[in-house]
Protein backbone atom coordinates (compact mmCIF):
# COMPACT_ATOMS: atom_id res chain seq x y z
CA UNK A 1 0.00 0.00 0.00
CA UNK A 2 1.85 2.81 -1.07
CA UNK A 3 1.75 6.37 1.25
CA UNK A 4 -0.90 7.96 -0.18
CA UNK A 5 -3.35 5.16 -0.04
CA UNK A 6 -2.55 5.33 4.27
CA UNK A 7 -3.03 8.99 4.45
CA UNK A 8 -6.72 8.28 3.04
CA UNK A 9 -7.56 7.18 6.41
CA UNK A 10 -4.62 7.75 8.76
CA UNK A 11 -5.89 8.86 11.74
CA UNK A 12 -9.18 6.25 12.61
CA UNK A 13 -6.98 3.65 12.22
CA UNK A 14 -4.48 2.23 14.85
CA UNK A 15 -1.17 2.79 13.87
CA UNK A 16 0.10 -1.00 13.36
CA UNK A 17 3.39 -0.35 15.32
CA UNK A 18 2.64 -0.58 18.48
CA UNK A 19 5.77 1.16 20.13
CA UNK A 20 5.13 4.60 18.24
CA UNK A 21 1.68 5.75 18.45
CA UNK A 22 -1.87 4.79 19.10
CA UNK A 23 -5.15 7.14 18.41
CA UNK A 24 -7.89 6.29 20.54
CA UNK A 25 -11.26 8.21 20.23
CA UNK A 26 -13.90 8.17 22.63
CA UNK A 27 -16.45 8.99 19.88
CA UNK A 28 -16.76 9.50 16.27
CA UNK A 29 -17.19 13.08 15.95
CA UNK A 30 -13.33 13.33 17.36
CA UNK A 31 -12.24 10.83 15.16
CA UNK A 32 -14.14 13.19 12.46
CA UNK A 33 -12.59 16.59 13.56
CA UNK A 34 -9.27 14.93 13.53
CA UNK A 35 -9.46 12.76 9.77
CA UNK A 36 -11.81 15.62 8.55
CA UNK A 37 -14.03 15.11 5.72
CA UNK A 38 -11.92 17.73 3.33
CA UNK A 39 -8.56 18.32 2.40
CA UNK A 40 -6.46 16.71 -0.52
CA UNK A 41 -4.39 13.64 -0.08
CA UNK A 42 -1.68 16.17 -0.24
CA UNK A 43 -3.08 17.96 2.99
CA UNK A 44 -3.66 14.43 4.88
CA UNK A 45 -0.03 13.25 4.25
CA UNK A 46 1.14 16.36 4.94
CA UNK A 47 -0.80 16.29 8.49
CA UNK A 48 0.01 13.02 8.89
CA UNK A 49 3.53 13.00 8.22
CA UNK A 50 3.57 15.85 10.91
CA UNK A 51 1.59 13.92 13.19
CA UNK A 52 4.23 11.25 13.29
CA UNK A 53 7.11 13.65 13.38
CA UNK A 54 5.31 15.51 16.51
CA UNK A 55 5.57 11.46 18.16
CA UNK A 56 8.96 11.39 17.43
CA UNK A 57 9.66 14.93 19.07
CA UNK A 58 8.28 14.42 22.46
CA UNK A 59 10.02 10.45 22.55
CA UNK A 60 12.45 10.28 25.17
CA UNK A 61 15.02 9.05 22.53
CA UNK A 62 15.27 11.75 20.72
CA UNK A 63 15.33 14.37 24.27
CA UNK A 64 18.09 12.12 24.70
CA UNK A 65 19.73 12.98 21.67
CA UNK A 66 19.36 16.43 21.56
CA UNK A 67 20.46 17.22 24.82
CA UNK A 68 23.56 14.58 24.68
CA UNK A 69 24.55 16.50 21.53
CA UNK A 70 23.77 19.63 22.90
CA UNK A 71 25.94 19.49 26.45
CA UNK A 72 28.73 17.84 24.52
CA UNK A 73 29.50 20.57 21.96
CA UNK A 74 27.74 24.00 23.36
CA UNK A 75 30.66 25.56 25.56
CA UNK A 76 32.23 25.75 22.07
CA UNK A 77 30.05 28.67 21.05
CA UNK A 78 30.05 31.91 21.67
CA UNK A 79 27.48 34.99 21.76
CA UNK A 80 29.06 37.09 18.60
CA UNK A 81 28.55 38.09 15.44
CA UNK A 82 31.66 35.95 14.58
CA UNK A 83 31.19 32.47 13.62
CA UNK A 84 34.18 30.01 13.88
CA UNK A 85 35.05 26.86 11.48
CA UNK A 86 34.39 24.37 13.97
CA UNK A 87 30.80 25.45 14.52
CA UNK A 88 30.05 24.50 10.77
CA UNK A 89 31.53 20.53 11.33
CA UNK A 90 29.45 20.70 14.42
CA UNK A 91 26.63 22.00 12.72
CA UNK A 92 26.72 19.10 9.74
CA UNK A 93 27.18 16.58 12.46
CA UNK A 94 24.19 17.84 14.15
CA UNK A 95 22.06 18.11 11.10
CA UNK A 96 22.96 14.39 10.31
CA UNK A 97 22.02 13.23 13.30
CA UNK A 98 19.33 14.48 14.11
CA UNK A 99 17.66 14.14 10.50
CA UNK A 100 19.08 10.56 10.26
CA UNK A 101 17.27 9.77 13.83
CA UNK A 102 13.95 11.70 12.62
CA UNK A 103 13.67 9.94 9.03
CA UNK A 104 14.73 6.42 10.98
CA UNK A 105 11.42 6.68 13.02
CA UNK A 106 9.30 8.10 10.99
CA UNK A 107 10.12 4.69 8.40
CA UNK A 108 9.30 2.18 11.52
CA UNK A 109 5.85 3.60 10.24
CA UNK A 110 6.03 4.69 6.95
CA UNK A 111 8.82 2.37 4.79
CA UNK A 112 8.33 4.21 2.18
CA UNK A 113 9.22 7.74 3.44
CA UNK A 114 11.04 10.44 1.27
CA UNK A 115 12.23 13.19 3.49
CA UNK A 116 12.42 14.88 -0.05
CA UNK A 117 8.53 14.30 -0.80
CA UNK A 118 8.18 15.86 3.05
CA UNK A 119 10.21 18.61 2.25
CA UNK A 120 7.96 19.18 -1.00
CA UNK A 121 4.98 19.32 1.12
CA UNK A 122 6.44 22.03 3.72
CA UNK A 123 7.70 24.47 1.17
CA UNK A 124 4.24 24.36 -0.05
CA UNK A 125 3.16 25.48 3.32
CA UNK A 126 5.95 27.63 4.99
CA UNK A 127 3.23 29.93 6.16
CA UNK A 128 1.23 27.46 8.20
CA UNK A 129 4.39 25.99 9.90
CA UNK A 130 4.68 27.12 13.39
CA UNK A 131 5.68 24.63 16.04
CA UNK A 132 8.10 22.23 18.23
CA UNK A 133 8.05 19.94 14.57
CA UNK A 134 9.25 22.99 12.23
CA UNK A 135 11.45 24.54 14.92
CA UNK A 136 13.85 21.47 15.12
CA UNK A 137 13.78 20.86 10.68
CA UNK A 138 14.33 24.44 11.07
CA UNK A 139 17.83 24.18 13.23
CA UNK A 140 18.97 20.96 10.48
CA UNK A 141 18.76 23.60 7.65
CA UNK A 142 19.44 27.17 9.18
CA UNK A 143 22.94 27.41 10.77
CA UNK A 144 21.31 30.60 12.54
CA UNK A 145 18.66 28.80 14.27
CA UNK A 146 21.25 25.69 15.77
CA UNK A 147 23.49 28.43 16.43
CA UNK A 148 20.59 30.07 18.63
CA UNK A 149 19.63 26.36 19.96
CA UNK A 150 23.52 25.95 21.51
CA UNK A 151 24.07 29.14 23.03
CA UNK A 152 20.54 28.95 24.55
CA UNK A 153 21.45 25.09 25.68
CA UNK A 154 24.85 26.41 26.63
CA UNK A 155 23.50 29.72 29.13
CA UNK A 156 20.80 27.10 30.79
CA UNK A 157 23.91 24.48 31.81
CA UNK A 158 25.46 27.87 32.89
CA UNK A 159 22.72 28.83 35.04
CA UNK A 160 21.87 31.80 33.12
CA UNK A 161 19.39 33.45 30.82
CA UNK A 162 20.26 33.32 26.68
CA UNK A 163 20.79 37.07 25.82
CA UNK A 164 21.56 38.06 29.28
CA UNK A 165 25.02 36.86 29.90
CA UNK A 166 27.43 39.26 32.11
CA UNK A 167 30.77 39.55 31.93
CA UNK A 168 32.15 40.66 34.97
CA UNK A 169 35.31 42.68 35.25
Amino acid sequence: MSLDERTEDYVCRESKSSNFMDFDFDDENECMLLCGDGGSAEDKEFDYLVSLFEEVLISPEFTKLQNSFCSRHCQIFQENDENKLEYTTIFDQYTESIEGFLENQVRKVVPDFQIDRFASLCSKRQNEMTGDVFDTLLSCGDFEEFKFIMLSYKAAANGQTFGMSMTIN
